[in-house]
């Protein structure tokens, strides 16, 4: 009975370790399935844009509430250049800030210094996108663009950056008061900045010229 107990107590042991490893691989594959389905999306997307694009994977990301970047794996020498415009099949993520030989930085449309020309789609309105502390705004909106709520932000092609037409977000919110000389949308951004695991770079060399002219 003695080494009956022993034995048994071994085989529990080994069938934890099992079932264990079994636990481990199952994590990994599902992992994997969950990767391939949203990889799968971008890829298609990006298949059927007229962008010239990259793929890179997201390997950092800063911790600075003021400073929103990611680093991403593309580098140097994939021919990554400063202020790529960078996106997702959702909209608008960043522009490249910076490029090293093993990596590249993103600022995010998120960041306190970030700025941008946009439009209202609906109306054509223009406003500048501002990275805030909470999220994005559109300023500088006239007075006289009848502005509401759910109304699509896009790029305007005027930042030298960003093709024209890619998504920002929606206005959730509308400040104005009576006297000012322009409105300030409140915009909820198509991008979920909390789940990007890899952007596309879009390597316009056209826009890489107009920006070294300036």
């Amino acid at each position: 009975q003695y080494f009956y107990l022993v034995n048994l107590k071994k085989e529990n042991v080994h069938l934890k370790e099992r079932l264990a490893q079994l636990e481990q691989e199952l994590s990994f594959y599902v992992e994997e399935s969950v990767r391939f389905h949203r990889l799968k999306a971008q890829l298609e997307f990006a298949r059927k844009n007229t962008f010239s694009t990259q793929f890179a994977d997201v390997i950092g990301q800063s911790l600075d509430s003021y400073h929103r970047t990611l680093f991403i794996s593309l580098s140097r020498s994939e021919g990554i250049k400063r202020n790529f415009a960078v996106m997702l099949q959702e909209g608008v993520v960043g522009r490249i800030q910076s490029v090293s030989n093993s990596h590249s930085s993103v600022q995010l449309i998120l960041d306190q210094r970030m700025r941008f020309p946009a439009m209202i789609q609906r109306t054509r309105g223009k406003g500048i996108v501002f990275g805030t502390h909470d999220g994005v705004e559109l300023r500088q909106i006239s007075r006289r663009e009848k502005i509401k709520v759910g109304d699509r932000i896009v790029t305007s092609g005027l930042s030298g950056i960003f093709p024209k037409g890619l998504l920002v977000g929606t206005i959730r919110h509308i400040k104005s008061q009576e006297h000012a000389l322009f409105q300030i949308a409140q915009i909820q951004t198509a991008v979920d900045f909390e789940k990007i695991e890899g952007v596309f770079v879009v390597a316009n060399q056209n826009l890489s010229l107009r920006l070294n002219a300036q």
